[in-house]
């Protein structure tokens, strides 16, 4: 029972989106109820639900229903056979859909073409009466009937017995498309073959001279079908019969039927919103998409919508036109139907998800977009290769308009410089494969060749057959610059432009080649500018690369022709000799290479002079690779520079050995920098002078290798120089001697202050403030009692540059030492201008005394100039008394050598330290 009650529940629902009154009921005869349009018509109160539909229907319905409802033919009633005469004086004919529960019956007011009829008929009449009067009056009534003829809605036609067209109004004309005269045309042609034959059966019946069918199918405008309810009737005049042909056009009814039929069977099922709404915009029907749109969108369905244009609604109420719109309603947009139903003052509104349609057009712009604004140039032709289109890059690089190369074939643009076979390989492949890319030559507008990398592709259509064909291409002529320029970075020093590595190898290997099928010997040296670090350092890059070229021409000038001159380096370069006769022969070459930096360069308007260091090998006998000879070239300069600066050398069989040991030498250091473990300190006391006490400790760093045992400072510190590992070095000096004063401060020692050695590369970091500071917070202890011990030469590299880094030392607390004083070239002006705190005597000069008058002469100067410049003086490598006497007489304030202590390692230098002093 409540499946029923739930049942009749959506039927009445369903009845009220229908725009006219309807009614459900039952096969029996039972009225199941209406919507709201019937209940104003019948004038019920809406409760009547169980009741015999004719005690229900209007009074001009309700005998009738009851008569056929008895005899058992209410089918009769239906499809617009039987019209009932309101008491309000219109007229209806009813409409059916068969339900589950019965019929759904659709109230079709049919008044006004009941009307037309009625008013055909009188004109029928008229025109009877007409044809007995006499002639003149009748003309005069024919051209007023012609009027009425014009006017009627249906469309008129008078054919004769032959089924030819005699006349026709304006409307049948429009209605069946006819441009001629009507009297070539048979009434035939104007109906669908099947109709013909009812049609037939009427002609041939000499009894009816009046005949009425429903839903006659009539071939219109371009043989199109549509839907007419036709009467015929013969008219006698002047002894000839007549048919005359009224035609309506009930496509609109049939549509409205089918809608019904649809509205009947799937309206709560429809995936769109369905919606009808008063003048007010208040709700007064909605499908279950509807609703959930509204819900989904928190629109409460008692409250006016706002989701649509109110200015489209009140137009379509105004003026009773549909009208078309799009919203965005959530996350979707949706096209709207809106259909205006006057008599109700009410719209239907019909909505339909374009959500993908409005994606998918968003992706037709945006490809449309992509194909204009690409800068790769884009062509399309058709199947037979013609353009049909192309981008604005394509008349960009080619140079072409599109008005000019649309309809034209690719091939105008050909180079010449492809044969046919390439073409005919290409299109093989773009027919087979789908696609093609490579690079291809062409020719521009103005006759310029250019190269372009191209990818041909084909567009089939289902049935695989070609369309289109899509080439996208870019012109690559830079990158082919590029690719000529990249050749000669890969093969050419950009400075100077002498062969690099790259091609000094492939020389070198042709070379030996050469001499080893003509058995001829070969040299290859390798090059050093001494000093030039000085240049770049003091004068800029920019100056240095000037001296760099200028020596690279001096140097080409010296050669032969057959030889080779390459930069290898920063300041490095090397050299091929082919065809020397013996060792003697690349020695004078290279020396003429040496003399010609006797003459002086002009940095910034200063003469500045360059010496260089040479090594030289020979082919075959110290080797017979290229890479063997490289190595033995830069070998035999390695130890020409270490034994006679601005010299040449050749290369030995020891070298070997000794290079080897180098090697070993340095691996071991690079594997104790990475563990830490291999090292450890000493510290050396500095006393002072008169009392004999300790003032301070000096950090000397030892290295006991498991592999090589104890390695000499003098062995390893030049190479961590050479190889930049001093850097990670003097990080770990820096992080145990901040460790050990904390544990000298903890055992009393506050005092106590650490003298670390920096080397240059260590002093030129720009880290240096910073790694102490860091190490010396986290060991909280005070950077005053750090000193940092710098040699002469060192700030003398670049004294601009010195005096600045100093200066943030001192600021930071740290104390400063000028070590080795005495063995550089110092400036006194710039002495004076470093904040620096103490001297350190070489001990050099302090070995000989009190032997050596010179040494006597030098040191006591040095201390002099110490003193006048308010100077601490420390002198090193004290180790007898007659020497700390004679210092202490010159006025020295610290001591450190062995006479006083050698270096010790913790802990044994801990107990010097709580000790206090040294007595010698």
């Amino acid at each position: 029972m409540q499946g029923r009650e739930h049942h009749l529940k959506r039927m009445k629902e369903l009845m009220e989106s229908i725009p006219a009154p309807a009614f459900v009921m039952s096969a029996e005869g039972v009225f199941l109820g209406g919507n709201s349009r019937f209940t104003e018509l019948a004038e019920t109160n809406g409760d009547s639900s169980d009741k015999p539909v004719y005690d229900v229907l209007p009074p001009c319905m309700a005998g009738v229903f009851k008569e056929k409802l008895s005899s058992g033919s209410l089918e009769e009633l239906f499809g617009g056979r039987y019209v009932f005469h309101n008491c309000d004086g219109r007229y209806y004919e009813l409409l059916n859909s068969t339900h589950d529960a019965g019929y759904i019956v659709y109230i079709h007011d049919v008044t006004r073409r009941i009307l037309a009829q009625k008013q055909l008929e009188e004109m029928n009449e008229e025109l009877d009466r007409l044809v007995d009067e006499k002639v003149g009056e009748a003309e005069r009534s024919l051209e007023e009937l012609s009027a009425v003829y014009e006017g009627i809605s249906d469309g008129l036609a008078l054919v004769d017995r032959a089924g030819r067209l005699i006349r026709t109004n304006y409307n049948f004309k429009v209605l069946f498309a006819i441009d001629e005269d009507p009297g070539t045309i048979e009434v035939e042609d104007l109906f669908h073959h099947e109709e013909w034959g009812k049609l037939e059966r009427f002609f041939q019946n000499p009894a009816s001279r009046s005949f009425a069918l429903s839903d006659v199918k009539c071939l219109g405008s371009n043989g199109k079908i549509f839907y007419a309810d036709l009467n015929i009737k013969e008219v006698d005049c002047r002894e000839n019969t007549y048919r005359l042909f009224v035609v309506r056009d009930v496509s609109e009814r049939r549509s409205l039927m089918h809608q019904l039929e649809i509205l009947a069977r799937f309206p709560e099922g429809n995936p769109n919103p369905i919606m009808r709404i008063n003048t007010a915009g208040k709700l007064n029907y909605s499908n279950h998409s509807g609703k959930d749109l509204l819900n989904k969108i928190g629109h409460p369905e008692d409250k006016p919508l706002t989701i649509f244009d109110n200015r489209l609604l009140e137009a379509s109420l105004r003026d009773g036109k549909s009208r078309k719109d799009e919203i965005e309603a959530g996350d979707k947009v949706y096209s709207c139907n809106i259909v205006p139903m006057n008599d109700l003052g009410e719209l239907y509104i019909y909505m339909e998800d374009i959500t993908d349609n409005r994606l998918y057009q968003s992706y037709l712009r945006l490809a449309a977009d992509v194909f204009e604004n690409s800068s790769e140039a884009i062509m399309i032709t058709d199947k037979k290769g013609d353009i049909v289109d192309v981008n604005r890059a394509f008349t960009e690089i080619t140079g072409y308009a599109r008005s000019e190369i649309i309809g034209r074939n690719p091939r105008v643009m050909k180079s010449g410089k492809h044969d046919q076979e390439f073409y005919r390989r290409m299109w093989d492949a773009v027919l087979k494969e789908g696609h093609w890319r490579g690079e291809i030559w062409d020719r521009r507008k103005d006759g310029k060749l250019y190269p372009k990398w191209t990818s041909i592709s084909v567009v089939r259509d289902k049935y695989g057959e070609p369309t289109n064909f899509i080439g996208v291409f870019s012109d690559i002529t830079k990158m082919k610059e590029s690719e000529q320029y990249l050749q000669y970075l890969e093969h050419y020093d950009t400075l100077t432009d002498l062969p690099n590595r790259t091609l000094l190898n492939e020389r070198l290997t042709l070379a030996i080649e050469e001499a080893e099928a003509e058995s001829l010997c070969i040299a290859v040296a390798y090059l050093d500018l001494d000093g030039f670090k000085y240049i770049n350092d003091n004068f800029g890059h920019s100056q240095g690369d000037a001296v760099i070229k200028e020596a690279a021409g001096r140097m080409l000038g010296m050669m032969k022709k057959s030889d080779t001159v390459a930069r290898v380096g920063g300041d490095e370069f090397a050299f091929i000799m082919k065809r020397v006769k013996d060792p003697t022969d690349a020695a004078t070459r290279m020396k003429g290479v040496l003399a010609s930096f006797d003459k002086s360069f002009v940095v910034d308007d200063n003469e500045v002079f360059l010496t260089a260091t040479c090594g030289i090998t020979m082919y075959p006998d110290d080797g017979k690779t290229a890479d063997k000879l490289f190595v033995n070239a830069d070998t035999a300069m390695t130890f020409a520079k270490d034994s006679n600066r601005a010299g040449l050398g050749f290369f030995s069989a020891d070298m070997n050995q000794k290079a080897v040991e180098r090697l070993k030498l340095e691996t071991a250091l690079r594997r104790a920098v990475e563990k830490c473990d291999e090292f450890v300190l000493h510290y050396q006391p500095r006393v002072d002078s008169a009392t004999g006490r300790i003032k301070s400790v000096e950090a000397l760093i030892r290295w006991i290798s498991p592999t090589l045992g104890f390695v000499s400072p003098g062995e390893f510190i030049p190479l961590a120089e050479d190889n930049g590992m001093i850097i990670p070095i003097g990080r770990w000096v820096v992080r145990q001697c901040a460790r050990d004063l904390y544990e000298w401060c903890a055992m009393g020692l506050e005092d106590m202050r650490v003298s670390l050695n920096l080397s240059a590369k260590q002093f030129n970091h720009e880290n240096l403030g910073k790694l102490i500071s860091d190490e010396c917070l986290r060991n909280e202890v005070s950077m005053k009692m750090i000193e940092v011990e710098i040699t002469e030469s060192t700030v003398m590299q670049n004294p601009e540059s010195a005096a600045k880094t100093l200066l943030k030392l001192k600021e930071m607390g740290i104390k400063v030492a000028v070590d080795d004083f005495g063995t550089g070239y110092s400036s006194l002006s710039y002495l004076k201008r470093f904040p620096i705190d103490t001297l350190k005597v070489d001990r050099s000069f302090v070995m000989d005394i009190p032997n050596d008058n010179d040494d006597i002469a030098i040191t006591r100067a040095i201390i002099s100039l110490a003193l006048s410049l308010n100077l601490k003086v420390t002198a090193e490598g004290v180790e007898t008394a007659e020497q700390a006497q004679f210092l202490r007489g010159e006025g020295c304030h610290e001591f450190q050598g062995y006479y006083f202590s050698k270096p010790m390692p913790r802990p044994a230098i801990d107990d010097l330290l709580l000790k206090g002093s040294i007595t010698p």
